[in-house]
């Protein structure tokens, strides 16, 4: 099913009428084609689908401002190891990448917090301070989310 899901989706975004459906095997042999005809009147209200879901669930991340009846803070408190500031942390860098770096967008691998940075820079070759990091056992003594990530990292 969710082929087919794919292939309106790609019908939608690319604005085609027909699609070809090929179905191959594990050796990445083809099986079968079958020529697939979507009708502009689904191609719009699939459309429209993704608008109002946009416009319900996504719209305040892609305006950077969160939405204001929001039990944010409890719904993250369900995620382990996520806190509203690292959210916080976490969706501004995303929205400042989405809405400042002209598409396509480079891969987020290589944007490193600079104290890892510095880190790697100063560590050298030598892997004894972080066999040393292994041992030290993390607890409550670290306050917060950017010091814990950084523990994490060093170590």
């Amino acid at each position: 099913m969710h082929e087919l899901v794919q292939l309106l989706h790609h019908a939608y975004v690319y604005d085609f009428k027909r699609m070809l459906l090929l179905i191959g095997d594990n050796k990445a042999n083809i099986i079968r084609g079958i020529w697939v005809h979507i009708s502009t009147t689904i191609r719009t209200s699939y459309g429209h689908l993704l608008q109002f879901m946009f416009d319900m669930a996504l719209k305040w991340a892609y305006d950077g401002s969160l939405p204001a009846e929001t039990n944010l803070h409890q719904e993250l408190a369900l995620i382990k190891g996520l806190d509203f500031q690292c959210f916080l942390t976490h969706f501004s860098l995303w929205h400042q990448v989405t809405t400042k770096v002209p598409a396509p967008l480079p891969t987020l691998e290589r944007i490193i917090p600079r104290v890892f940075s510095v880190w790697n820079a100063i560590k050298g070759g030598s892997d004894t301070t972080t066999k040393l990091l292994w041992q030290v056992k993390q607890g409550h003594l670290i306050p917060s989310d950017s010091s814990q990530v950084s523990f994490l990292c060093l170590s």
